[in-house]
């Protein structure tokens, strides 16, 4: 299955299933921003250490793929500790920078 298809269904099964808990009152609008970007983060950046491509496009997946993680991530846990949580996404986001490009040098490269 290509990418980009696996990524979209993943994305509107889930919005679906947030949409009709958002409908019942069981979630707010922003868990189900933060819940959707927290999964599709999380599905791009495992893209970008399973796929077969050169390190750039690994390291780029998996890059913008824990960032995108990590901002469903502070708006989900925004109500709870305030804007103190942004200081902690961006000392995570370095060190998961740091981390994936370290990876995709030492292990992108090779097949």
């Amino acid at each position: 299955m290509d990418f980009k298809v696996l990524l979209g269904a993943v994305t509107l099964f889930l919005a679906g299933f947030l949409l009709f808990a958002l409908a019942l009152g069981y979630v707010d609008v922003a868990q189900v921003v933060g819940l959707v970007l927290l999964v599709d983060g999380a599905v791009f950046a495992t893209h970008g250490v399973t796929v077969d491509a050169d390190a750039t496009t690994k390291r780029f997946s998996m890059v913008w793929g824990s960032v995108l993680a990590l901002v469903g991530v502070a708006i989900l846990l925004y109500p709870t500790y305030g804007s103190s949580i942004f200081i902690w996404l961006v000392g995570a986001a370095m060190v998961l920078i740091a981390l994936f490009v370290l990876y995709g040098e030492a292990y992108g490269g090779r097949k």
